[in-house]
């Protein structure tokens, strides 16, 4: 096995530019999280993830299922 001089064992690569978040929050972006650091990143991914739940019904819209039973039981 060669053996390594001292220049090689110490260098390691820097990424040429450093990408700030694209939310201006001033932290360090990850491309990996289209970059967004991970504060940002997790705050986008909850909202989405709440914006897909789905909503419960409004009040009118119970009160019209329960009239639409009431009348489909009567007809029974």
């Amino acid at each position: 096995m060669a053996q390594k001089t001292e220049k090689e064992e110490t260098e390691f690569k820097v990424a040429e530019t450093i990408t700030l978040c694209v939310n201006n929050c001033g932290v360090m972006g990850n491309p990996a999280t289209n970059n967004m650091c991970q504060k940002c990143f997790n705050a986008t991914t909850s909202m989405c993830h709440l914006q897909l739940l789905p909503r419960p019904p409004s009040r009118h819209q119970q009160r019209r299922r329960f009239l639409l039973r009431l009348r489909l039981t009567d007809c029974l």
